[in-house]
């Protein structure tokens, strides 16, 4: 202000909401399958971006989904930089769908239209989530933020800290870092919630109603016996063994570490031996996502018990555990599907796909991007309320007399002609 001499401007301070953005965490058994469902049986035709973690990984999806017919490039920086910029291009000027990346790719990208994106792998923490997750929707339509779960996944991530550490303080900070993000990925609470925690806001709801967990149905069952055995486990093992340990325990597994450290002696071996691994670990990591165990932030976390964890013990707190009755993909698609169908009652979509398609040939006759022309949104209202001259085309939000001039009469001349 004071170096521009500014005069009395008008000051805005945003937040880190972003409302028309669905989270959701998913934890599939097979990921690609997954992922290959997701995209045939949503935003059909819309552009997506996929992280990856690594280069290998990136060529690796791409070539999956260009083997089953799907439009996607791949970016990473062991490309050539003529092929990364050739595939960036293509991506903003809508000549392939998707882009699968590693975190490489986004910075300075301007694609408003960007309807889902996906983490294949788990990042490193909240704040490149945040930041990439973000890219997603920028036009202010419903777009989708997934992130995809799996053990292996941390492992990588850990692998990577250490790599690349350059001191055991900075390296014991991402490994708190990388925690949260796992908590994330594990808590029955509201994930908008827990993003804006993390960034020091707070939600204005418990249930945004629009997220994973908030859209979730399954029933939330009383987990707290199998949480007291859980606790119990880590108090009988003196708090110094990480969770494959416990399940060991738990699970009364024979392997050669639990023997010779005498655990089959223990109150607490074999209690829970109708529980399969993934069972447990579930449990246990929303444990420490919710603050009932707390874990070390190393290579090698361990488990250890807290005030909360005597709560829990003593009978004084429930823990409840959402029991899902069906995949957490097929509920949010259930809700996206009724979400959809409601919006076609008021949007023309033979109307919209029209414009779209003038939209994509003037886009590129003029060599630029489509949403240089109108933004989604701007179509959808066209194809909503159907304006007969330039003074309803005006109407539109994102329509002005520029705009009108340049590609107006051409989108009326669609509108009026519509079903004739």
């Amino acid at each position: 202000k004071r170096l521009l001499e500014l005069q009395k401007p008008i000051e805005s301070i945003t937040g880190f909401d972003r409302p028309n953005l669905i989270y959701n965490v998913v934890k599939a058994g097979d990921k690609f399958s997954w992922l290959l469902d997701y995209l045939k049986n949503n935003y059909h035709e819309q552009s997506g971006v996929i992280y990856c973690a690594t280069r290998d990984a990136v060529e690796s999806v791409t070539k999956k989904l260009n083997d089953k017919g799907i439009s996607a490039a791949g970016y990473h920086g062991g490309m050539a930089p003529e092929s990364r910029q050739k595939n960036q291009d293509d991506f903003i000027f809508d000549r392939i769908r998707i882009i699968v990346a590693t975190n490489a790719f986004g910075m300075g990208i301007d694609k408003p239209d960007v309807r889902f994106v996906i983490h294949y792998n788990m990042p490193k923490n909240m704040e490149a989530y945040y930041q990439e997750a973000g890219r997603a929707g920028r036009d202010g339509e419903k777009s989708e933020c997934i992130l995809m779960y799996s053990p292996a996944d941390i492992v990588k991530q850990k692998y990577l800290i250490e790599l690349n550490s350059s001191s055991d303080i900075r390296e014991s900070i991402q490994y708190r870092s990388l925690q949260y993000i796992i908590d994330y990925c594990h808590t029955n609470e509201c994930l908008r919630s827990q993003i804006l925690g993390y960034f020091g806001e707070i939600s204005p709801s418990k249930n945004c109603g629009s997220c994973g967990n908030c859209l979730d149905e399954s029933e939330l069952v009383d987990v707290t016996v199998e949480a007291q055995k859980i606790l119990s486990c880590i108090h009988r093992v003196s708090g110094s063994y990480g969770l494959n340990t416990i399940i060991h325990v738990l699970r009364g597994s024979r392997n050669k570490k639990i023997m010779d450290l005498g655990f089959d002696k223990l109150s607490t071996y074999g209690i829970m031996t109708d529980y399969s691994d993934n069972g447990i670990k579930e449990i246990a990591m929303s444990l420490v996502s919710s603050g009932y165990i707390n874990m070390t932030a190393d290579k090698y976390p361990v488990l250890k018990l807290n005030q909360n964890s005597w709560k829990v013990l003593k009978g004084e707190e429930k823990i409840l555990h959402r029991k899902h009755l069906k995949d957490k993909k097929d509920i949010t698609k259930d809700k996206k599907t009724a979400r959809r169908e409601s919006a076609s009652q008021e949007v023309n979509t033979g109307l919209f796909d029209k414009l779209k398609e003038l939209r994509y040939d003037l886009a590129k006759a003029k060599g630029l991007p489509t949403f240089m022309i109108f933004h989604d949104s701007a179509l959808k209202e066209m194809a909503e309320i159907m304006p007969k001259n330039k003074e309803e085309f005006l109407t539109v939000k994102g329509v002005g007399l520029k705009k009108y001039e340049s590609y107006g009469e051409d989108f009326l001349n669609v509108i009026t002609g519509y079903g004739d």
